[in-house]
């Protein structure tokens, strides 16, 4: 079993399942026992503490929405073989690679980056430069 990462039969046993219909009726719950605070994209990164305050706020402000009301063009799933291969080395050092991301947009390019277990979002990483996933779209 992998100390970081959900594996199925993890799971299973857990009964924990994907993320489903059900699910996503559910409002959305942040958790914080994955942050990283190593790296590119760590936490310690946010050395301001009006943006700590900003990204509270909006965090905050998706704990009153349903993940049915969250997902859409902005907030999304991001396949791991489309991430910046620093943050894919990341993912496997921390042994998180067999996990569901999805990124919640904060602003035009800041970007916060969960791993999503049922209805709740473990926060991993914040992307003030929307670095992690580049996107062809303007402004974004």
């Amino acid at each position: 079993m992998r100390s970081g990462g959900w594996n199925h039969d993890e799971l299973k046993k857990k009964n924990i399942r994907e993320p489903s219909t059900t699910f996503n009726d559910e409002r959305v719950k942040f958790r914080i026992s994955k942050l990283d605070f190593e790296g590119r994209w760590g936490w310690q990164n946010v050395k301001d503490f009006r943006i700590l305050g900003e990204i509270h706020e909006k965090l905050r402000n998706f704990e009153s929405m349903t993940w049915k009301e969250v997902i859409g063009k902005k907030h999304h799933y991001i396949e791991i073989s489309k991430i910046h291969p620093e943050a894919k080395k990341r993912l496997e050092e921390l042994e998180y690679d067999d996990t569901m991301l999805f990124s919640f947009r904060l602003s035009g390019k800041q970007r916060v980056w969960t791993i999503r277990v049922n209805d709740e979002a473990y926060l991993l990483w914040w992307d003030p430069k929307h670095e992690i996933c580049k996107s062809h779209q303007r402004n974004t």
